[in-house]
């Protein structure tokens, strides 16, 4: 039996619509793929900066990291932290700062050093920034809480 023209028809357009289906779900799992790239590079660039944390961490750096450029890695990070690289290193060592000062015995300048701030000053302001107190009070605070422990 020979396929008639109407019957053409209709198998071609069967075939249109599964290649339709197949490109949009091909899209569909690109955008999965891409996704979990992405949330890939990210947590490799976090991994580098809480390794190296105590150092200077530039952008440059955090971007070399993930192998992307600066654009790329600021967007990346809004999307996934709420911050940019830059903060994210900031709050990361201020939360590194909190866990000297609670359980340490370092001043606030070796505090400071040992988290990657220029000095005791930037460390204060970015802290108080952050915690809405100074280290010292934080410090104090804390030590009333737990009873000096």
């Amino acid at each position: 039996s020979t396929i008639n023209g109407e019957e053409e028809l209709e198998i071609m357009a069967h075939l249109y619509h599964m290649w339709h289906l197949i490109v949009r779900n091909m899209k569909g799992l690109e955008r999965k793929n891409t996704a979990h790239n992405d949330l890939m590079y990210v947590k490799t660039m976090i991994e580098f900066i809480q390794a190296s944390y105590e150092e200077r961490v530039s952008l440059q750096d955090i971007c070399e990291c993930g192998n992307m450029g600066k654009n790329k890695c600021t967007s990346l990070f809004w999307k996934y932290t709420n911050m940019s690289p830059v903060d994210y290193v900031r709050h990361y060592r201020v939360e590194k700062g909190i866990e000297l000062l609670k359980y340490s015995h370092m001043t606030i300048t070796e505090i400071a050093y040992a988290t990657g701030f220029s000095g005791a000053s930037y460390f204060a302001e970015t802290f108080r920034k952050y915690m809405g107190c100074s280290p010292m009070q934080f410090r104090e605070k804390y030590k009333k809480i737990t009873g000096g422990l």
